[in-house]
């Protein structure tokens, strides 16, 4: 059993080098124009956690989904990691910025947020569900 512990803490740490590069030059542009708006940009990421996380979190606490999910840890941990969303973020914001309808640094804001959910929620959500 401790094997194949370890085999996956292995390639969870492959991925998230990977996703790290992936995401670095994407960051590096985008932070430029998202640094005089953290205000905005923290306030989409808890947008995020709200509107994709409570739902799920809610209905792990208020209904029996066969999950044997028991403990608030474990629900906050399954929220966190339901509101992770880039690609959806990615594909909406660049066709409303195509289309006139948000400012590219509004785009850039929700899309550094996407990135900030992929690269936090599910570390902080790790954490939540390893607590006792």
């Amino acid at each position: 059993m401790h094997e194949t512990s370890l085999l996956v803490e292995n390639l969870l740490s492959v991925w998230w080098i990977g996703l790290a590069a992936f995401l670095g030059p994407v960051l590096a542009i985008a932070t430029r124009r998202v640094i005089p708006d953290v205000v905005w940009l923290l306030a989409f990421g808890a947008i995020i956690a709200l509107v994709r996380g409570l739902p799920v979190f809610l209905r792990e606490t208020w209904s029996d989904t066969g999950s044997g999910i028991t403990g608030w840890r474990q629900r906050a941990a399954l929220g966190l990691y339901a509101s992770t969303g880039l690609p959806i973020i990615v594909a909406v914001t660049q066709i409303a910025a195509q289309e006139g309808l948000i400012s590219d640094t509004a785009a850039a804001v929700m899309v550094t947020g996407g990135a900030v959910t992929v690269l936090v929620f599910p570390l902080v959500a790790s954490r939540l569900a390893r607590t006792p």
